[in-house]
């Protein structure tokens, strides 16, 4: 699995906390997103990733919810999603360490002899 993006990870980051309340809708992550990293993105660029992110990389689960009488879709992270927000963070934190350090993160498990 090739990881998320940094831009996936905030959304994977802010649908998993449920900042949002109980919505999970595109607004109200959008919101969240931008209340609680400064990230504010374009609506159209949101549920494109929204949907590639369900559809594609099949990390989202999505429902039609009502509110206020009108359909809303719902979004949660499922267990793919889980998954690819822990490679995500893996994969950038060993980016950081390499341009800090020069070095790559020792895999997990494997002992360190030298």
């Amino acid at each position: 699995m090739k990881p998320p993006s940094p831009r996936q990870i905030q959304l994977l980051a802010v649908v998993k906390s449920r900042l949002f309340l109980a919505e999970g809708t595109g607004v109200a992550i959008g919101k969240a997103l931008e209340e609680s990293l400064g990230v504010s993105i374009p609506n159209g660029t949101l549920y494109s990733l929204l949907t590639g992110m369900e559809r594609d990389e099949c990390w989202l689960d999505s429902e039609i919810i009502r509110i206020e009488g009108r359909r809303r879709r719902a979004y949660r992270i499922n267990d793919d999603g889980l998954q690819a927000l822990e490679a995500g963070r893996a994969y950038h934190e060993n980016l950081a360490r390499i341009a800090l350090t020069g070095r790559k993160t020792k895999a997990r498990g494997t002992n360190d002899r030298t």
